[in-house]
């Protein structure tokens, strides 16, 4: 009963509500409507269109040669199921790419997490561009070594 009497009430303020909503009017409905003016129409002319020189001129843009890629690699961080480390490629400052070079692998069941983490870690890495990444279910530890070593392989990079 008592949900009844508060889900009438709440529909009658939100109709009481509606209908007491006013819009502004936009600036074509505020202007007043005239007609006292009779309409202005253009007449075409005849004149001869423009005369047109062109003078070409070749400018060449500078030439900076795009950010050589170069590839960094991340320490080697232990965790307690295997060693993590990552390579990452940078082109500029944009990572263009990042690769496991050591996953935990000792046991059946650490080299099945790894082998499904690692391309969800790296999707992440490059969309993200750097560490800020989410932790992947059932890999955190992996997950943490992964980041760790990206962004000790960044800041290198930065020296």
């Amino acid at each position: 009963m008592r949900r009844a009497v508060a889900a009438s009430f709440g529909s009658a303020v939100g109709l009481v509500a509606l209908l007491h909503y006013k819009t502004v009017p936009s600036a074509s409905a505020s202007r007043p409507l005239t007609t006292s003016a009779p309409p202005t129409t253009v007449a075409p002319t005849t004149a001869a269109p423009p005369t047109t020189t062109t003078h070409q001129t070749t400018t060449t843009p500078p030439t900076t040669a795009p950010p050589a890629e170069r590839r960094v690699d991340g320490p080697v961080v232990t965790n307690r199921y295997g060693p993590v480390q990552v390579e990452v490629t940078l082109r500029g400052s944009t990572i263009v790419d990042v690769q496991a070079l050591q996953l935990p692998r000792d046991r059946s069941r650490s080299a099945d997490i790894s082998n499904r983490a690692a391309p969800i870690l790296r999707s992440e890495v490059l969309a993200a561009n750097g560490t800020q990444i989410h932790t992947v279910t059932g890999a955190t530890y992996t997950t943490t070594g992964y980041i760790q070593s990206l962004q000790a392989a960044l800041d290198q990079a930065r020296r």
